[in-house]
């Protein structure tokens, strides 16, 4: 029988390497606001002083180009801030703009202050001196919290954002837990996310394809009836894939070779293999093979 759902997961990670780029300011609040609320997106402003060119040059340095520019090193936090979030910067003297400078609580440099879509702010960082690295942490961190509560809504921005953290969040995943129980909540959310009339993401599809399923889950009746390629042998050993998952899950990956028995048998009666009628027969005969001495 050939085995296309294998309990075993692939990780297929792809290391790319790209130019420095340069951070997309945009020239209004307004206009960052806009783009934020149509895109569910986080605003950060970046406040500074031009009369402090030296303090600013540091921030350029330590921050935003860590190497020189035009050089082919990788700028991590401007490049997922371009990717994530939208940003703007101004230029706000402390003396000749005190009342500006009181109303937003900014009596030092450099400041930066990150919003939600409907302008309540979310983090602030006044002072200091941050590295590249602790803000790129900081924003994902951001980020990630504030995509994870609006899931509910979901959205186009959701969809997208869970796609792009997929196979990152499979890897991390995996270096923890490597059977397909700690898998399938991850597949499952970002099947969920994926809105209506549109297209699962290739990563998700093929993930599909090699994992066992969930016996109550939306991902197998898909599964079932979209994938053209797939043959009846396939299909038949796709649910009785589901119906392991169902049986590691509720025992762990380690249980004993008696209990798997047990519970593969009592599958037999199981009324949820009503809904698959025209693979039944089919499903329970495999059961009863795997039984066999």
């Amino acid at each position: 029988m050939k085995k296309l759902l294998l309990f075993a997961f692939a990780i297929f990670c792809i290391n790319s390497s790209f130019a420095q780029v340069e951070m997309k300011w945009t020239l209004s609040k307004q206009l960052a606001f806009s783009k934020a609320q149509a895109n569910n997106s986080l605003v950060m402003v970046y406040y500074y002083n031009s009369g402090n060119a030296k303090l600013t040059e540091m921030v350029a340095k330590n921050i935003f180009y860590p190497t020189e520019k035009g050089s082919w090193s990788p700028n991590y936090f401007v490049k997922y801030m371009n990717e994530w979030l939208f940003a703007m910067k101004k230029d706000l003297d402390l003396k000749s703009n005190r009342k500006e400078a009181e109303l937003l609580n900014i009596d030092k440099y450099p400041a930066f202050i990150w919003y939600y879509p409907n302008g309540e702010e979310a983090h602030r960082i006044i002072g200091g001196d941050k590295s590249e690295g602790e803000m790129l942490a900081l924003v994902k961190r951001l980020n990630d919290e504030f995509q994870e509560a609006t899931l509910l809504t979901k959205n186009t921005a959701n969809y997208l954002y869970l796609a792009e953290r997929f196979e990152e969040d499979l890897k991390t995943i995996s270096n923890s837990c490597d059977h397909i129980a700690c898998h399938y909540p991850i597949i499952h959310r970002l099947f969920k996310a994926v809105p209506k009339g549109v297209a699962l993401p290739y990563q998700l599809e093929k993930s599909l394809m090699r994992n066992a399923l969930d016996l109550d889950g939306p991902e197998l009746i898909w599964l079932l009836n979209h994938q053209e390629d797939l043959d009846e042998e396939d299909k038949v050993y796709a649910i009785y894939e589901a119906i392991l998952f169902e049986i590691i899950e509720k025992n762990g990956a380690g249980l004993s070779e008696e209990t798997f028995l047990k519970e593969l048998e009592a599958f037999k009666q199981d009324q949820r293999l009503n809904k698959f009628s025209s693979y039944k027969t089919a499903v329970i005969a495999t059961i009863e093979e795997e039984l066999a001495p």
